[in-house]
């Protein structure tokens, strides 16, 4: 199971004894990674109820699908699947058809539509984020956020920085800038993407650029 979710190996007990019992075959290897890891969700949730979220769905590949289609096939886990895109990307995304699948298998769907925040609730954000560097004049950055905490999140962290008054285009550029060479091109090679692409496909758009998994830690790193 370690081999195909890599960042178990974190789990000692898991860790121990990696490949001792691993098939040979790929796809056997896989079939009993997907197993395992329902077996492991059943067992957690035993004692507990399980959440596990999923933001930005969209970019969830075949593979990932493949892993909740055998899950729900198989497993009943203690669990709630939260899964979430933006509006209107949800069609044709393999991963939020297989969350859909899920949910009806076992036996409860349903469907939150997050509005963006009112002003009150911007406020307070805003408040949260900065502390004692939130300005006085709020009214920009509240035109510029559109009422996405993303986006406040991002204009919050060019002040903090002494960026001085943010713009969208700013917190942008600040952050693409902090960036090396290798892993500035990789994000926009993935910024004129319109659709999920694997990193290979990335290195291949990035000139054949090498150390493309590399560059794609960095990039999570800085949430990017």
């Amino acid at each position: 199971m370690v081999k195909l979710f890599p960042v178990l190996a974190l789990v000692p007990a898991l860790a121990f004894g990696v490949d001792s019992f691993a098939p040979d075959d790929p796809v056997e290897r896989r079939q009993a990674a997907f197993r395992g890891f329902g077996a492991l969700l059943e067992r957690l949730g035993e004692t507990r109820r399980l959440i596990v979220a999923m933001d930005e769905a969209v970019w969830g590949d075949e593979d990932s699908a493949a892993l909740l289609d055998d899950l729900a096939a198989h497993a009943t886990p203690n669990l709630c699947l939260v899964v979430a895109h933006r509006e209107g990307q949800a069609e044709g995304a393999p991963l939020i058809e297989a969350a859909r699948e899920a949910g009806l298998r076992w036996g409860g769907l349903g469907t939150l539509h997050l509005p963006p925040l009112s002003d009150a609730d911007a406020e307070a954000l805003l408040a949260a984020l900065l502390g004692e560097h939130l300005p006085a004049d709020r009214s920009g950055l509240l035109e510029q956020a559109e009422g996405s905490p993303f986006l406040m999140v991002e204009l919050a962290h060019q002040l903090r920085s002494g960026g001085g008054v943010a713009t969208v285009e700013q917190a942008i550029a600040s952050r693409t800038t902090e960036l090396d060479a290798d892993a500035r091109r990789l994000l926009e090679a993935a910024a004129i993407a319109d659709s999920p692409v694997t990193p290979g496909f990335l290195g291949e758009l990035a000139a054949g650029q090498e150390g493309v998994w590399e560059a794609c830690y960095r990039l999570r790193d800085r949430r990017l």
